[in-house]
């Protein structure tokens, strides 16, 4: 899974003074790049904050960027004589679950400069991605300059630079919304909606075959009760253990014959593709881990054994 991960500094202090300060903190990016073994496909840095676009192979992404937070703030206060916290603390990540996000957080990220009016095209801010992406300068070494460009826009680089030109969509809008609502410590009141509205789709299902509508909250309450989350948490997840639980939520379903594929997609709001690889991935935990296995069969147990 992608994240976006982002954080800033705290009283929206500036974090980075000058070139030196975000040559280091690139520096300390590809240190956690190496040790953590995640993948950075896409990054900006401004004065008081960063976004970057990242993927862990080994589940190890809180470690990376606790790590680079930590190293990067002691030598900054090295470099400036100052103290205290730099950052306004724990990062915020938001998972990237279907390829409109995936596109919408690419385009974000690499127009921040231009949002904040320091540069007219994304491609003149030095201090970003893009122009590697674009190949109008070489990668550095800890970037995946290629990784988007390849998955989502088969590697047409005029498609990309189009895309993010644009700048605008609906989508977008509401993903820009969530992003800078979020990172101001704030709910955002449409992103409640959108999973209130997921909630509906979801009933709707069951009311499609007589008598679900009960199993399926009960269902649903269990799978909350099992995460200690929301059910908003399950329908727009956004950790990896609101990940876990949409899984395992749509799990039961589909194998129960609730919905298919297609339906789970429309309900949830993600893509077929994406629908399939998760419940491929729960199939497999069921198979190699008895703790998943034992919440299938406990949510497969809350409905009837015939639909």
């Amino acid at each position: 899974m992608y994240h976006h991960v982002t954080n800033r500094g705290r009283n929206k202090q500036t974090v980075y003074r000058d070139d030196s300060d975000r040559t280091l903190f690139l520096d300390h990016l590809s240190i956690s790049v190496a040790m953590c073994k995640i993948e950075v496909h896409a990054y900006s840095l401004m004065d008081t904050h960063y976004h970057l676009l990242i993927r862990s192979l080994e589940g190890r992404m809180s470690e990376a960027m606790q790590g680079l937070g930590s190293r990067y703030t002691q030598d900054h206060h090295a470099r400036h004589g100052t103290d205290g916290a730099l950052f306004k603390g724990r990062f915020y990540s938001k998972v990237i679950d279907s390829e409109g996000y995936l596109g919408e957080a690419t385009r974000y990220i690499v127009n921040n400069p231009v949002k904040a009016g320091i540069v007219g095209r994304p491609e003149d801010y030095i201090w970003s991605s893009y122009r590697a992406t674009l190949g109008l300068e070489p990668a550095p070494m800890f970037l995946n300059a290629n990784g988007v460009l390849i998955e989502y826009f088969d590697g047409d680089r005029n498609a990309l630079a189009g895309f993010v030109n644009e700048r605008t969509s609906a989508e977008g809008n509401f993903y820009r919304h969530v992003i800078e609502r979020r990172d101001n410590g704030q709910l955002l009141s449409a992103d409640r909606q959108e999973a209130t509205d997921r909630s509906c789709r979801l009933l709707e299902l069951a009311r499609q075959k007589p008598g679900l509508i009960s199993s399926v909250r009960e269902v649903s309450e269990f799978v909350c009760s099992a995460f200690d989350i929301t059910i908003h948490d399950v329908l727009a997840p956004r950790t990896s253990s609101e990940l876990e639980a949409r899984d395992l939520l749509m799990t039961v379903i589909c194998v129960q014959g609730i919905a298919e594929t297609a339906e789970l997609a429309d309900a949830f709001c993600i893509s077929d593709s994406v629908v399939r690889r998760r419940l491929s991935a729960s199939r497999k935990r069921v198979t190699n881990e008895k703790g998943w296995e034992s919440l299938v069969a406990t949510g497969l147990a809350l409905l009837p054994l015939t639909i």
